[in-house]
């Protein structure tokens, strides 16, 4: 019967793991099973590593079966879903693993015990500059993205949001209103795209991105 303690026997944290249990989409998320598969005794303690973690039960199936009928899995058919071991309430990716004997278990464990963390030199990082915002200096016209600070947010609608517009130089920025829903702190700095223009006036923008 397959316990928990059998598949801690499988995980090896070293750079020479052999199987990729893949957690994701793509060709690089994919789960290698065909070592697996090739063996009929590790086919066994796979297929009963599937229904005790319910991996490939549709969602809800469980719901439906009758009283004692059990999940049955199928490791010719491994399920192409992301979902790998759940357990109550939690899911959890696997990572890459090395099915070992249990002797080099016990080896690993304690080479692993035995061996003295390495002292490594404190890492001295320099803070980041904030994002100072550059002003538009070239043709108002609608498509031109331009710097942006959010000054004020309507009290009563939330959603209406008010950015000075850094045009061309000092003291002669603009202010223009943007329905955004996601809340921003006040003194956001981002990028906004002009949308509208009127006789050198902004009238309408649309959000871009937020600058930090």
């Amino acid at each position: 019967m397959f316990k928990k303690e059998h598949l801690q026997k499988g995980f090896n944290y070293d750079f020479n793991c052999s199987i990729h249990i893949g957690f994701g989409s793509g060709f690089t998320g994919i789960t290698e099973l065909l070592y697996l598969l090739k063996n009929e005794e590790l086919k066994k303690i796979f297929k009963e590593v599937m229904e005790k973690f319910g991996i490939g039960d549709k969602p809800g199936a469980n719901k439906l079966r009758k009283h004692g009928q059990r999940y049955e899995a199928n490791p010719d058919n491994f399920p192409k879903s992301k979902r790998l071991i759940s357990g109550d309430g939690i899911i959890e990716p696997i990572g890459w693993l090395r099915i070992i004997s249990e002797n080099e278990a016990k080896e690993l464990s304690t080479h692993k015990s035995n061996k003295a963390p390495a002292s490594q030199p404190p890492v001295i990082t320099t803070p980041k500059e904030p994002y100072k915002p550059t002003y538009f200096t070239g043709k108002l016209q609608p498509g031109a993205i331009v710097d942006a600070q959010l000054v004020a947010t309507d009290t009563f609608n939330p959603k209406i949001k008010i950015f000075r517009l850094f045009l061309f130089e000092p003291g002669k920025e603009q202010e223009v209103k943007l329905n955004y829903f996601a809340y921003l702190p006040l003194s956001t700095l981002a990028k906004v795209k002009i949308t509208n223009v009127q006789n050198g006036k902004v009238i309408n923008i649309s959000f871009v991105k937020q600058l930090k």
